[in-house]
């Protein structure tokens, strides 16, 4: 990519299989946030960092940036890359090998 780009990134967490199944629910449903580690800062820069060579030459053409992080069945980063001129397909980052873009 060339140019400015604009980064979204959601990061999903599994809920812990401590929880009952009614906070399970109310946190797979966004009722509850995910407000543990990793921090979204430090996530979004290794994330970014990661994929240097593959989406751009250099993180510095970030000119946006938008994270979040949630719970959801499965663990996992999605990553979306937009530029000027049209979207990148999402990078997603998955535990199991064979969900890996």
């Amino acid at each position: 990519m060339e140019g400015a780009v604009k980064v979204e990134i959601c990061a999903i967490f599994e809920p812990p299989k401590s929880v009952s199944k009614k906070v399970r629910e109310k946190m797979l449903n966004n009722e509850i946030p995910y407000t543990k580690k990793p921090d979204i800062d430090n996530m979004f820069k290794a994330l970014t960092d990661s994929i240097i060579g593959a989406a751009y030459d250099d993180d510095a053409c970030i000119d946006e940036i938008h994270a979040y992080k949630m719970y959801g069945p499965h663990a996992c980063a999605q990553i979306r890359l937009t530029d000027e001129k049209h979207v990148v397909k999402p990078f997603k980052f998955s535990k199991k090998k064979e969900e890996n873009l």
